[in-house]
């Protein structure tokens, strides 16, 4: 039993050492310069021979690379018993031109004994992907001996949850929506040294803009209208400040946000809402009293009873059809001019009888 458990075991052991080994290839022969660069895959790589320090190898990584993931490069180098150890890499673009280190100099980018190093390099949207050179050894003072290790890995560092990098021009910014959003900016280690998003507004609302960095770096935005003016701007004054704005829309379209390093490669986060009028967020406020046809009133209503203004149907504080009297007087009975109705202030039929009876009276008399 015993004897079986040690076979599984070393079988184990023979397994791993070798996954190790494929893991780690041998790098192959370089070329002279570029014209000659051997093509290698992203991977990890140890050194199966001394490099003269006089005489780098170059290699080539066709389109390995797209825009928005993170080249490194590391480099790893063994201890050696008696021998002193440096080594270096430098990376160049598809023209020849060096991009790590930033300056041609050795004593920035060489790695001692038991040392590593990574080299960072972020590409922008200016090419949907990049071909570029490398070249290893050549400590510029020792030789790269055998076993020194370069590790060529790539990461995603895409903007606003895209599979790609924002762009940094007007024409190819990146339409995104308010929300939270994550983006990457090079800095010096790369050409992603800008993200262009692009927000639709309408007029009547406000935008506020928050721009996040970690707390070793610093970010600004700039704000540009629909004609590509600048409107608003932020500049942070310390490592790990918030730059953030406030601005009101006053048309409708689109509005860019543009975010720029002050240092080196790191990660931002960028914070948009919209709020109208009311200062309620997500575009609602007005609009939603408005398909009421209420502004906070009954319908119909301006905080009096319908077809009311204060005062009961059809009058003005007065009974119906009047004006302070009774209905058809003018402050007198109806039909009457303060006289009884048919009389105009003249002697009645009573009064003519009664003359005319006198009259007869005095004519008999006379005539005796």
């Amino acid at each position: 039993m015993k004897k079986l458990e040690m076979f599984i075991l070393t079988g184990l052991v023979i397994i791993g050492t070798a996954g190790i080994v494929s893991a780690q290839q041998t790098l192959p022969d370089g070329g002279n310069g570029f014209d000659d660069a051997i093509e290698i895959d992203l991977g990890s790589y140890v050194t199966g021979h001394d490099i003269p320090v006089d005489a780098p190898e170059y290699f080539k990584l066709t389109n390995k690379v797209n825009a928005g993931q993170l080249l490194t490069i590391k480099v790893i180098n063994p201890v050696v018993e008696n021998r002193t150890i440096i080594s270096n890499a430098k990376l160049y673009d598809i023209d020849g031109a060096i991009l790590l280190p930033e300056y041609d100099n050795p004593l920035k980018n060489v790695v001692g004994a038991a040392e590593s190093r990574s080299h960072l390099w972020l590409p922008g949207s200016q090419e949907s992907s990049y071909t570029y050179y490398l070249s290893v050894g050549g400590g510029m003072v020792l030789d790269t001996v055998a076993g020194a290790n370069y590790i060529i890995t790539i990461d995603d560092n895409f903007d606003a949850g895209s599979q790609t990098d924002a762009g940094d021009t007007f024409e190819t910014a990146m339409e995104i929506t308010q929300g939270t959003h994550n983006g990457y900016l090079s800095g010096s280690l790369g050409t992603d040294t800008k993200d262009l998003y692009r927000l639709p507004v309408e007029a009547g609302t406000s935008l506020t803009v928050k721009v996040t960095p970690p707390s070793d770096r610093m970010r600004g935005f700039t704000l540009y209208d629909e004609d590509r003016i600048e409107i608003a701007a932020e500049y942070p004054s310390y490592p790990g400040a918030i730059a953030n704005t406030t601005k009101e829309i006053t048309y409708s379209g689109d509005i860019y946000i543009g975010i720029t390093p002050y240092d080196d490669y790191g990660e931002y986060t960028l914070d948009l809402e919209i709020t109208n009028e009311t200062g309620i967020a997500g575009g609602e406020g007005l609009e939603a009293i408005e398909e009421k046809d209420e502004v906070g009133l009954p319908e119909d209503e301006v905080g009096l009873p319908e077809d009311e203004a204060g005062l009961p149907e059809d009058e003005a504080g007065l009974p119906e059809g009047e004006g302070g009297l009774p209905e058809g007087e003018g402050g007198l009975p109806e039909g009457e001019g303060g006289l009884p109705e048919g009389e105009g202030g003249l002697p009645g039929f009573e009064a003519i009888f009664a003359v005319a009876g006198l009259l007869s009276v005095a004519f008999l008399l006379k005539r005796k």
